[in-house]
């Protein structure tokens, strides 16, 4: 029925009488068309219900489709039941709180928690065809019902699984009815992609959805479990996984599949099943907003997006009045993705040299200065990471530090003092780009296979170690600046060899966070401890090399080395998309080269 709207207020009785007749006016019901008989008896002890209304049916010349929910219904009838074949199969119905669906074909029942309501919108041109083609069918009756409303443009269907499944259809065919001619539009991309991409980045795998994927699901309807980043724990082996099981599959992608049938995720004829329709009894879902009818289009050959991935180019199918919203769209969507480098200075502080030596260097930005001694070494190495230049964070035992530098220029060149000293080592300065809001890894690492004896045959284990840092760079255009996000995860680890076990044992630490700094500026992480064993060999040149008497010239010692593992980090904006060929060397690297050579 069509729910009339007026502006003009009679009364209040007259406006409350009409409010009554347009929630009761429903188009024609269809009832079930039981043969007029004389009256049936039926003498009932135990008979399962969902065979009874199977009997009853057949008997009088129709075919029964019962839902699983209803067909796993273990009630059973039970005395004597008298009258006519329709007053008994209705009675049987109320009873047992049945929902029943005649489509002129096949009687349909369901259980009472099968009941499903759904809300479509409803264009306003398509108002009144809808509403003739439902009274035309006569698809309604007392149980299962559709309302418009046609101040909202909605469409409420309150009725059986079925039922509701048919209105949707009806629904999507008379959108579509007198649609008008389709236009089809080739639409190049010059930054962007157009089919998905797959990455495989530090062992996982990062699915980035194209120009085409986002439009479809946008346009057709897409899943809520889709990300533009959707990381899936597969790929590479790691820490504790057998290499057997690790290369036992492998995930094959398909540039092509917007090609096979159109809607992607999104679209299709709603599918109203018995588990889906089941969940109102326990609050999951029985009552709801549906897709948009446009959303069947897609099925029948209407709306297509697909991503032609040889010419980076998508193909959009599609009504002539929709294709400026699909060009803007897309011009919006094929910008250029800010390039960043990342670069990073892994330094390893030696705490034991730094605590029996004292350090006799200071850091000075001009407006404070700070100078470590032997009081307390550690501390002032601290105060020296976090003067005045540079917001330190919450410092917590075991020398962590955490603060954004500043001024890099002057903390680069004292690291460089110190390493000459033997108390600080700067281990390795990788440099990678990458792109936006995707995941730079920085990898040093080390695999040990250890052999696991089975059953039948032996396995490998690996075992992971190493340096491993992921940064992911998000640009902020800030009022007169640009800022960097980054969010970091750092991990360190080291193996073991000589366990008791005869079987490798790693160390393994970590520490994640997030800053937002400015260009030109860097963040330092720290607190990884490392413990390290160094055999030591001295002996007197040429007598200590003589075999046997050599051992007389020569001692060994076992020395125990503590050491804080530091990282610098250094991210670059990158303007216009400047490759690395045209950028000079890293801020770190050039300070710590030009220190050098004084």
């Amino acid at each position: 029925m069509i729910v009339k709207s007026s502006n003009r207020v009679v009364g209040i009785v007259v406006l409350v009488l009409a409010v009554t007749g347009m929630l009761q006016d429903f188009a024609s019901a269809r009832e079930i068309p039981f043969r007029p008989q004389q009256a049936v008896r039926y003498e009932l002890s135990s008979k399962p219900l969902p065979e009874f209304l199977e009997e009853i049916l057949a008997e009088n010349g129709f075919r029964a489709s019962l839902s699983d929910r209803l067909r796993s219904d273990k009630r059973t009838l039970n005395g004597i039941r008298e009258g006519s074949p329709d007053s008994v199969f209705n009675s049987i119905v109320r009873s047992n709180q049945l929902l029943v669906f005649y489509d002129g074909s096949v009687v349909h029942a369901y259980h009472a928690t099968e009941l499903v309501r759904r809300f479509y919108p409803l264009p306003s041109d398509r108002v009144n065809g809808f509403d003739a083609a439902l009274r035309r069918l006569s698809l309604d009756d007392d149980t299962n019902r559709t309302k418009i409303d046609t101040n909202a443009n909605l469409v409420e269907v309150v009725g059986a699984p079925l039922y509701a499944e048919q209105i949707y259809s009806l629904l999507g065919a008379i959108v579509q009815k007198d649609g008008g001619a389709l236009d089809f539009r080739f639409i190049s991309l010059r930054y962007a992609w157009a089919s998905d991409r797959t990455f495989v980045v530090g062992g996982r795998q990062v699915t980035i959805p194209g120009v085409a994927t986002v439009l479809r699901d946008l346009v057709q309807g897409g899943n809520e479990s889709q990300r533009l980043y959707a990381l899936n724990d597969v790929a590479l082996p790691t820490g504790g996984e057998s290499v057997r099981r690790a290369n036992s599959g492998t995930d094959k992608g398909d540039a092509y599949s917007g090609y096979r049938g159109g809607a992607g995720n999104g679209g299709g004829r709603g599918n109203y099943s018995e588990s889906d329709s089941g969940k109102l009894a326990q609050g999951q879902g029985g009552a709801g907003v549906g897709r948009h009818p446009a959303t069947l289009l897609s099925e029948e050959g209407i709306s297509r997006i697909v991503a032609d991935p040889q010419r980076n180019a998508i193909i959009i199918r599609d009504k002539p009045e929709l294709m400026p919203l699909y060009e803007n769209l897309v011009k919006n969507l094929d910008v250029p993705s800010p390039v960043i480098e990342i670069e990073a200075t892994i330094i390893d502080v030696n705490t034991d040299k730094l605590r029996e030596q004292g350090v006799d260097w200071g850091w000075s930005n001009g407006r404070t200065s700070a100078m470590t001694g032997e009081v307390d070494a550690k501390n002032n190495f601290l105060e020296v990471l976090a003067g005045d230049a540079i917001s330190g964070l919450a410092q917590n035992a075991g020398m962590q530090a955490g603060t954004i530098i500043g001024n890099r220029n002057r903390f680069v060149a004292r690291l460089n003092l110190l390493e000459r000293e033997g108390v600080v080592k700067v281990a390795s300065r990788p440099k990678v780009v990458t792109l936006n809001d995707l995941e730079a890894v920085l990898e040093s690492s080390r695999s040990v296979y250890v052999p696991v004896q089975g059953a039948y045959d032996v396995d490998l284990f690996k075992v992971f170690s190493g340096t491993v840092l992921r940064v992911t760079p998000h640009v902020i255009n800030d009022v007169g600046t640009k800022k960097i996000r980054l969010i970091i995860s750092a991990e360190d680890g080291v193996i073991d060899e000589h366990s008791t076990n005869n079987a490798p044992s790693v160390t393994r630490n970590a520490v994640s966070t997030q800053a937002v700094i400015e260009g030109e500026t860097s963040l330092l992480l720290g607190g990884l401890s490392r413990t390290e064993s160094i055999t030591q060999v001295r002996k007197v040149p040429l007598l200590g090399s003589i075999p046997l008497l050599g051992a007389l010239f020569r001692s060994e010692a076992k020395v125990v080395q503590n050491s804080e593992r530091l990282f610098l980090i250094t991210p670059r904006l990158l303007e216009d998309g400047i490759g690395l060929a045209s950028v000079p060397g890293g801020p770190a690297r050039d300070f710590m080269e030009s220190t050098e050579t004084r």
